[in-house]
């Protein structure tokens, strides 16, 4: 786990990636996104586990941005997030829809916000998460299964 930033709310934004010791903090963005797809929006992209978490088989694989609020008063919470997989280390699910991938790609997947606010930090931490590991591409399916593709100015 890698602290990116805090804001001026006390927001603080979490790199999650797999080989740290940060499984609750993945669980619980995992929980969040249950909430979030299957209870809210009632979509259900595999069967129900007991442990009420939504995730698949990129979640082994795949880097996570999270904003915790709370931390200064001991009571982190997972407020918004996203997933984010490298093709190198998983087919992007994206090419299902939009076909070949261009090499260096970064797929954004399984966003959460409700705060514009910090839908616009995640993005611009993306952004430069894609910059400082050389992805060329990124990619993100938007609602009603739009493709959308934004290259990066050199």
């Amino acid at each position: 786990m890698r602290k990116l930033m805090e804001d001026i709310t006390g927001k603080m934004f979490l790199l999650l990636e797999p080989n740290d010791f940060d499984e609750p903090l993945r669980k619980e963005f995992q929980r969040l996104r249950y909430r979030e797809f299957v209870i809210k929006k009632n979509r259900k992209w595999e069967q129900e586990n007991g442990e009420m978490l939504e995730r698949d088989e990129y979640d082994l694989y795949a880097d996570y941005i999270i904003c915790v609020s709370g931390e200064k008063y001991g009571r982190k919470k997972i407020v918004a997030g996203c997933r984010l997989i490298i093709d190198k280390k998983a087919m992007l699910p994206i090419s299902k829809a939009v076909g070949k991938i261009q090499p260096h790609s970064l797929e954004i997947s399984r966003m959460i916000s409700e705060d514009p606010a910090v839908k616009c930090m995640l993005y611009a931490l993306i952004y430069r998460y894609a910059v400082d590991r050389g992805h060329e591409h990124i990619y993100a399916l938007a609602r009603r299964g739009i493709a959308r593709i934004i290259r990066k100015e050199k």
